[in-house]
């Protein structure tokens, strides 16, 4: 039996109906069961209903018997939601084998979920975003193979710059929570009753998207200050994608943040992991013991 998944609309409104459809055909075609909520077209401003609307999506996603539960994209809208998110619904689903699936504002119900229950989210893909495209990635359609559909892909390996390589040769943390995600969101989070302070220790993804180099150090300084680095063994660096730099800048760059960063921390920073707002994205576990290890010009991360 092939797998099935499940689409919903939690956070933004899919305007481009065009490529949900492209979606649904070319995840058919690889032999997936779709199936999507009611409501998953709505639209209410820039929302894929109101709040009421994509809260009672929630709810039916937590009903459905389905391998994958998975947002059909991101955007925003999930922040309204987290008062009324029913979680221990979430956690049963979760229990019973449905892999819940999504990235970008997904990001804040995968840290809330796991503050109220310690269940494992799976992070890294959207529907439209993965299966929406002409032509689609290869490694993002095989991570979602092999990771989500038939299970049998428990590592991610990717190659960093050699000057990593010689920074952190022979790196290992072993058994620490692998979770992360959107830059923004997390940083949204802080003085909430989800904070990502509360997370556990263990090693931490970031991505981000539109976002100028100096922003995404001064968020990155918001997690500093607050105390979100302290309790990391290890931070991995994704994609930080879409953004222009200005003439202010006179040679400020990404490439600045992350020397600064690391300049802040006596833990690895390491770059160039497989996920964010691109077209090829790994699918990492949020919230499950992962093993993190550096040899030479190679990063791994294993919770098999």
């Amino acid at each position: 039996m092939s797998a099935s998944i499940y689409v919903y609309s939690p956070s933004g409104a899919v305007v481009d109906k065009k490529s949900f459809r492209l979606a649904v055909k070319n995840a058919q075609k690889l032999g997936f069961q779709v199936q999507w909520d009611d409501s998953c077209l709505v639209r209410f401003q820039r929302f894929a209903g109101n709040d009421e609307t994509r809260l009672a999506a929630v709810h039916r996603a937590c009903e459905v018997d389905s391998q994958v539960v998975m947002v059909s994209r991101g955007g925003y809208g999930i922040s309204r939601l987290l008062r009324h998110i029913p979680y221990q619904k979430m956690a049963k689903s979760i229990e019973s084998g449905n892999y819940w699936l999504g990235f970008s504002d997904f990001t804040a119900l995968q840290i809330a979920l796991y503050v109220e229950t310690s269940r494992v989210t799976w992070h890294g893909q959207a529907f439209i975003d993965t299966f929406g495209r002409t032509n689609l990635d290869e490694i993002t359609r095989s991570f979602f193979q092999d990771v989500v559909a038939t299970r049998k892909l428990h590592w991610v390996v990717w190659d960093i710059p050699k000057k990593e390589g010689s920074l952190y040769r022979h790196i290992q943390v072993q058994d620490a929570i692998l979770w992360g995600g959107n830059l923004t969101m997390i940083a949204s989070l802080l003085g909430t009753p989800w904070c990502p302070t509360k997370m556990p220790r263990g090693i931490m993804f970031i991505e981000e998207v539109n976002e100028t180099p100096y922003r995404i150090e001064r968020l990155m300084t918001q997690l500093l200050y607050s105390g979100v680095f302290d309790n990391q063994n290890a931070i991995l660096l994704g994609a930080f994608s879409d953004f222009q730099t200005s003439p202010l800048d006179r040679g400020y760059a990404l490439d600045t943040v992350v020397a600064w960063l690391r300049g802040q921390l006596k833990i690895p920073v390491i770059t160039q992991l497989p996920i964010g707002h691109v077209p090829t994205k790994a699918i990492l576990p949020f919230g499950k013991k992962a093993r993190l290890e550096v040899l030479a010009h190679e990063a791994r991360i294993d919770w098999g």
